[in-house]
């Protein structure tokens, strides 16, 4: 359903192409070969009795069919040489002398017009108010002034914005080393615009506001945090893994956060530490002391899964994987 760009190939008997494909093309399909409903210049060649659907825009029929009858509402439909003579030898299989003769219009077929095409496929805006619209397949995030934000997945931004690259903070100073690296690096969006995220396939986010609370994330799951909060980068050595990297957040401003999957959270009790595999953990709430622990060893003591144990109060913050 729904196949951007589908190309069936060399289809068999009955092969149907998805509907709303957009641009699907069945190329050499056999016998009973289907072109879906609405499907925006969909292309069929070659094959005797390949049925074009109401509303085929822009759809193309060729090679001959014996029946050579464009169907009802195909607004576009060519029919090419249809009952045209087969050449010697190749059966139901003729070559078109013109592309688009005999093209037949459908009227009173229902289609979007161009004044009304941009403005309905618009990305949702973020504003000053709302600094993180969330929309479906992607999000924008509003700046006005300064906002941290990573450029992963960026496919547009309006406005007059600069970018500069942010680095690291230890005790409240920044230090020599990037925060984040390559396209998931961390920047300082400067001035007055809105940037267009897609985003990243297996990712849900989530917008947060802190509320004067404090709270540790893992360093990817942060995608962006307005100005006004602070933020500290720190990490959990280990020697069994490499070592946790961390963001500790604190302040009023609001945070959009990229997770692997729906966020949820473990209460942790002082008499019950509570312990979350490494690939589930987003961070945590309260007053709590991180470990990184094995979780599985091989019989000859190789770590092969690892761990962080939370002990004091407060919450583990986990994620579902994104299914």
């Amino acid at each position: 359903m729904g196949g951007f760009g589908t190309r069936p190939s060399a289809g068999g008997a009955g092969a149907t192409a998805p509907s709303g494909g957009l641009g699907v093309t069945a190329q050499q399909g056999g016998p009973g070969a289907a072109v879906p409903t609405g499907g925006l210049g969909a292309t069929v060649a070659g094959g005797s009795g390949v049925a074009v659907p109401a509303d085929g825009l822009g759809a193309t029929v060729q090679a001959g069919r014996p029946s050579g009858a464009a169907p009802a509402g195909g607004l576009g439909t060519t029919d090419v040489g249809a009952g045209l003579p087969a050449p010697e030898g190749a059966h139901g299989v003729t070559t078109p002398p013109a592309l688009f003769e005999g093209a037949a219009w459908a009227r009173g077929t229902s289609v979007t017009a161009l004044s009304d095409l941009a403005p309905s496929v618009a990305l949702a805006g973020a504003d000053a108010e709302h600094p993180f619209a969330l929309g479906r397949g992607g999000f924008s995030v509003a700046v006005d002034g300064e906002l941290l934000t990573r450029l992963e997945g960026m496919v547009a931004f309006s406005g007059s914005l600069t970018f500069q690259p942010e680095m690291k903070r230890f005790r409240g100073r920044a230090t020599d080393k990037s925060f984040g690296e390559g396209a998931a690096r961390m920047v300082r969006a400067k001035g007055r615009g809105t940037l267009y995220i897609e985003a990243p396939e297996k990712r849900s986010f989530l917008a947060v506001d802190l509320g004067e609370d404090s709270v540790y994330f893992r360093d990817e799951c942060v995608f962006a945090f307005e100005e006004p909060v602070m933020f500290e980068n720190g990490r959990v050595p280990s020697d069994i893994a490499p070592d946790l990297d961390l963001v500790h957040l604190r302040g009023q401003g609001r945070v959009l956060l990229s997770l692997p999957g729906t966020l949820r959270s473990v209460p942790v009790r002082a008499e019950q530490p509570v312990t979350v595999p490494l690939t589930a953990l987003v961070g945590w709430q309260g007053n709590l002391t991180p470990r990184v622990v094995p979780l599985l060893k091989s019989p000859t003591g190789e770590v092969l899964r690892t761990a962080v144990e939370l002990g004091g109060e407060g919450f583990a913050l986990i994620a579902l994987g994104v299914r």
